[in-house]
């Protein structure tokens, strides 16, 4: 072949790569800052004293038979992306199972059917069953089995995430079946955060508690998992009366607030007090629909003022465009520099599990 042709034959093949890595880094772009599932909050689940709908609207991800079947193991239970398989046995993601099921249950409460009941017993069941873990002071709680390198934690681990959907979920089940029993296993769900000795709650020397997602030294103060870990409590002070947890939720908040500036890059928010970059234009939009529940549970202007410029930030697609290239050069930065040291994961022993 003369050396001519050889040439041009590499020169298409380099253009080839580059023009399919452009393609790539473009669908990268638009599915990471357009083409995703927004959040947005339920103005009905504040409505009335006991819990009903969910105060994130969930229930359009799995919408349709197409979707469920998709989601749907072959034991039945809903799969995650955390779904391992841990010293030979296959283990769900309890938090992907709840979360699913929250939407799940507002589904039925626009639509009873009894295909939709017997999937979301089957998953509160499984719940309070299978993948439930009573630790030896009584507290029930829901551990992960996957390793998550960022936070240094190895399975098994708990997540005040996890923990305070679970409550958010019980409760809810507990009206929708009228079975009680889902009631008393959410009590003991509270008691991992109003008991101290579990690493989900982090205190401060001066009386601060912020709920963790990602119990780690140091402290990562994930700021959507302490809320919706705060809305799960708040949820059995509604379900149960119980003045105490109540007492408790509302001076936490307190001390959320004084918190939540950190987070603010401008109209922007970041993701934990670990990572200097912004967060992603889904977690955005998850933290401006927390917000807005926040108000609407409270009345405090603070939450109204950060939910009203949160979501503004969120719908302005020139915005949504930015994030993603200080994201990628912030990523790039931290490649090149090594990154921060990884902080040491606080999981539950093996004895206690």
């Amino acid at each position: 072949m003369p050396p001519r042709t050889v040439k041009r034959d590499v020169l298409t093949s380099i253009w080839i790569v580059v023009l399919v890595c452009l393609l790539f880094g473009a669908w990268k772009f638009f599915a990471y800052a357009h083409l995703y599932t927004g959040t947005t909050f339920n103005p009905e689940s504040v409505r009335g004293e006991v819990p009903t709908y969910f105060y994130l609207d969930w229930r359009g991800d799995l919408a349709t038979d197409k979707a469920v079947q998709k989601a749907m193991s072959p034991d039945s239970i809903l799969s995650g992306r955390g779904d391992v398989l841990f010293e030979g046995v296959p283990h769900h993601d309890p938090l992907c199972v709840i979360q699913a099921s929250l939407g799940l249950h507002d589904q039925l409460l626009d639509r009873r059917t009894p295909e939709g009941e017997r999937l979301f017993r089957k998953q509160i069941d499984w719940l309070c069953g299978e993948a439930a873990v009573v630790l030896p002071s009584g507290i029930r709680v829901w551990p992960q089995f996957y390793t998550f390198e960022r936070y240094g934690l190895v399975g098994p681990w708990i997540s005040a995430l996890t923990q305070g959907q679970a409550i958010s979920l019980l409760v809810r089940a507990a009206s929708f079946t009228g079975d009680s029993t889902y009631a008393e296993q959410a009590h003991q769900a509270v008691r991992a955060f109003t008991e101290p000795g579990l690493p989900i709650v982090w205190r401060g020397a001066s009386g601060e508690i912020f709920f963790e997602e990602y119990p780690c030294d140091p402290p990562s103060h994930v700021l959507n998992g302490c809320l919706l870990a705060w809305l799960g409590l708040w949820d059995w002070a509604r379900y149960s009366g119980d003045a105490q947890v109540r007492a408790l939720c509302l001076g936490n908040l307190n001390h959320v607030q004084q918190r939540v500036p950190t987070y603010e890059l401008g109209d922007w928010t970041r993701y934990d007090v670990h990572q200097e970059r912004p967060t992603s234009p889904v977690y955005q939009e998850i933290h401006a629909a927390l917000a807005a529940a926040l108000f609407a549970i409270t009345q405090d202007a603070f939450w109204d003022g950060r939910a009203g410029r949160w979501r503004a930030a969120a719908e302005d697609p020139l915005a949504r465009s930015a994030v993603f290239f200080r994201v990628l050069k912030a990523k790039v930065k931290a490649k090149l520099g090594g990154g921060r040291p990884r902080p040491r994961g606080l999981g539950l022993t093996h004895e206690e599990t």
